[in-house]
């Protein structure tokens, strides 16, 4: 099997799991692993030996782009990449053209990149956001753009089918699971289960945020307060304080599986929405490795189709009987629910064939100029000049 160098390019520090668990693929495929990313101290991953180049991103004005872009060129042209693994849209509007490049899309950049920017808008200048309408559409042409003609991969189908719309030579399906070297050799914890009533057990809650595609459901978390719900694991922010919630602002990634390996449900309380099916849900993904039971958006179909066993609701109301079911769940009921869901995540791990073929597909795509030569007396074309993208690079 062919050995090849990657440079894997983000605009975020690490950690960051999703690049990590990029990284780690290459390094089980054998790949010469090289990164370009702000800064790698806080990485979850370490055990992987990589070649580190620290590169700053500055893409809002054109005389900062110049800058980032021309760092990056001298990191290419030492490192030679045979295929840039592009993180994010900010990577691969930074690193387009400049050789082989797989365009990894962690979520659907093009709608929350939109939706995002006018958000961010109306916060800062409510009404008057009306009147800076043109810079939304500006993050969405850009998004646009970057994709023609690129190799792209995505956690969804529904967004590789969209990127391919818009012109994406070819799309690739990759959902962000765990990969098998990342995930301990664990058994949920369905021994410590009780064996009687109601059970007081913890959750888990993948925290929201003030988008709307990411807004909690009505009342939460303060429908646990009352008690009869069990009590709450809340991981990743500060809501405040509430009886029978536990805050825990961060957990290192590979503490998760240990911390929670007795968590016999995990919550997504988000507000149903469109935007859903164009989101990575990697806290889910990571979860269902201990067994625990996803509660979730009927709009989070990505995961409906890998877990099965997922429970999901389409408004409050369908969200609080949930709740009202797990607390009166006998023992024996929730410890089978568990151990199914721990049998299907044995089976949903990081594919690394998908990225391996994306990589082929970048270094063998042709980029097509047609140079339009034509006899005086034919309207048809004459000459048509194939070019490889490393020579456009070079040039």
């Amino acid at each position: 099997m062919e050995t090849l160098k990657v440079l894997h390019i983000t605009p975020r520090p690490l950690p960051d799991i999703r690049v990590e668990r990029a990284i780690l693929s290459d390094h089980y495929m054998g790949n010469e692993v090289y990164l370009a990313a702000p800064d790698i101290t806080g990485r979850a991953i370490r055990e992987i030996p990589l070649g580190f180049y620290k590169l700053k991103f500055t893409l809002f004005d054109k005389a900062g782009y110049r800058r980032s872009r021309g760092k990056l060129k001298k990191i290419v042209q030492r490192v030679k990449p045979d295929v840039i693994h592009a993180h994010d849209f900010p990577s691969a509007y930074l690193s387009k053209g400049l050789a082989p490049m797989v365009y990894d899309s962690h979520e659907d950049r093009v709608s929350t990149a939109y939706i995002r920017a006018k958000v961010k808008l109306k916060t800062l200048l409510g009404p008057l956001s009306s009147l800076l309408e043109f810079i939304p559409k500006k993050y969405y042409r850009k998004n646009v753009e970057v994709i023609e003609d690129v190799v792209v991969v995505a956690p969804s189908n529904k967004i590789v089918e969209k990127y391919l719309k818009f012109g994406a030579r070819k799309g690739f399906e990759l959902p962000n699971f765990p990969h098998k070297l990342e995930v301990p050799k664990i058994e949920p914890g369905i021994e410590e289960e009780t064996i009687h009533g109601a059970v007081d057990r913890p959750q888990y809650i993948v925290h929201g945020h003030k988008f709307p595609h990411r807004r909690p459901v009505d009342g939460f978390p303060k429908k646990f307060e009352e008690g009869r719900y069990g009590k709450l694991f809340f991981v990743g922010g500060n809501i405040g304080d509430y009886k029978n919630v536990t805050r825990h602002e961060f957990v290192p990634h590979m503490r998760l599986y240990e911390m929670f390996k007795d968590v016999r449900t995990l919550l997504v309380p988000r507000k149903p929405h469109p935007l859903h099916e164009g989101i990575s849900p990697n806290r889910v993904y990571t979860l269902i490795q201990v067994g625990a039971v996803p509660v979730i958006p009927r709009t989070l179909t990505q995961v409906i189709k890998y877990v099965p066993e997922a429970i999901t609701f389409y408004d409050d109301e369908e969200f609080r009987d949930i709740l009202e079911g797990i607390a009166n769940e006998d023992s024996d009921n929730r410890i089978r629910k568990k151990r199914r869901v721990y049998e299907v995540a044995k089976r949903v791990r990081r594919l690394d064939e998908v990225q391996r073929e994306a990589y082929k597909y970048a270094r063998s795509g042709k980029c097509l100029f047609i140079i339009a030569l034509r006899r005086p007396s034919s309207p048809h074309l004459i000459i048509l000049l194939m070019i490889s993208p490393t020579k456009i690079a070079s040039s």
